[in-house]
């Protein structure tokens, strides 16, 4: 099994200014981390003295800058260390033909870059969440709603046409409870018109969710019955019912006991039908990737499997992203990047719901660990 606490591989890339810099970062971090249990998980950035102390750190570490070409950037420094890139525009506009624009130049720009996997897209920037929710409550749209909601679709379908003709993949994200029922349909629409023998169209399963594991078999009975690949992004969830009201709480996983029990048994399932999926493992923990490497060892699939990958974000578990991928598995980065205000806001709200403070630590003290490291050897060339 490989080591993936090696943290002179993880963070090669940082000088030791950048190092320590990012020490900081993650000290304050890991400080107001867990806010997101009591509901304040996009508030606190707006308190001056955090505000003050974060501001450009969050964006220069953990984005690809305000354009795709500073993002590709990023991406190349990425690949000189086996690690693939998964841009993701964050753009809030109310003209969705500016969005659309930007994705589509996503995908397209990544037939010229090897190392781009993935282009993420969020279905909620290309339509007002509110059509979504009526869709996903099986609601009778009027006349307006339902002009909106099929030049929505028309457009999620031109971006998987492009990402098809330029054999790349996209993502569609998971997003809010409320319209998630809308977008997972859209999702398994788009696998059925453009995955076939590889997965063009990847749809995001939460497993905080108590039904996901359910799903995710009929969408791989659905695959393999009309003879495409189901392209699969396994990720955790939240556990944080702050985006729901008491009524749908009943949607969700119990415990965290539960949720990775789900997970678990979703991973042994798809690395058992991989003649059938092709699959993302959204993962940052630890135990997680154990898990799943032991069974790939098992199962003889080779950690260099095309239709294996692991995604972490940028500037998160590097211990566990370049470990892997100087192992020669598959791992991809998702850059966001896009106008300083709104990514910094996207970025600060996916750490603190995602990551609890122990997690942010934990980071932190990776990074720790290699700035002792690198002093003993500066003392031992003394």
């Amino acid at each position: 099994m490989i080591a993936l606490d090696n943290t002179g591989n993880a963070f090669q890339y940082l000088s030791n200014k950048e190092l320590k810099r990012a020490c900081r970062l993650f000290t304050l971090l890991s400080k107001l981390g867990g806010m997101n249990r009591s509901g304040k998980a996009n508030s606190w950035a707006s308190i001056p003295p955090v505000n003050f102390l974060l501001k450009n750190r969050i964006f220069d570490f953990f984005s690809g800058g305000l354009t795709l070409e500073s993002c590709e950037s990023v991406g190349d420094e990425l690949w000189g260390y086996g690690v693939y890139s998964s841009p993701a525009p964050l753009v809030e506009c109310n003209d969705k033909q500016l969005v659309f624009d930007e994705y589509l130049r996503a995908i397209r720009i990544a037939r010229d870059f090897p190392n781009h996997a993935f282009t993420l897209v969020k279905l909620s920037t290309l339509v007002e969440p509110r059509i979504l929710r009526l869709v996903s409550q099986n609601a009778m749209l009027n006349h307006a709603d339902k002009g909106i909601y099929t030049e929505f679709a028309n457009r999620v379908r031109l971006l998987c046409n492009e990402a098809f003709s330029s054999g790349k993949s996209i993502i569609i994200d998971a997003e809010h409870v409320d319209y998630q029922p809308a977008i997972d349909s859209i999702a398994s629409e788009m696998m059925m018109l453009h995955n076939g023998d590889r997965a063009t169209v990847y749809q995001t399963f939460r497993f905080d969710m108590v039904e996901t594991f359910e799903r995710l078999v009929e969408q791989l009975r659905i695959a393999s019955k009309n003879g495409y690949i189901l392209g699969a992004k396994l990720f955790r969830g939240t556990l944080t019912h702050r985006e729901v009201g008491e009524s749908k709480k009943i949607l969700f996983q119990n415990t965290q006991n539960d949720i990775n029990h789900s997970l678990n048994e979703a991973i042994k399932f798809l690395l058992n039908n991989l003649a059938s999926a092709s699959f993302i493992f959204g993962t940052h923990n630890h135990d997680t990737i154990l898990y799943i490497l032991s069974l790939m060892e098992n199962l003889g699939v080779s950690p260099g499997d095309p239709q294996v990958f692991f995604a972490h974000h940028l500037g998160l578990a590097d211990h566990l992203s370049f470990n892997l991928a100087l192992s020669g598995y598959n791992v991809v980065k998702t850059i966001p990047y896009g106008p300083k205000n709104i990514v910094e806001k996207g970025i600060v709200s996916s750490i603190i719901q995602h990551y609890s403070a122990s997690h942010l630590r934990e980071e932190r003290h990776f990074l720790r660990k290699e700035v002792k490291r690198r002093e003993k050897l500066v003392e031992g060339e003394t």
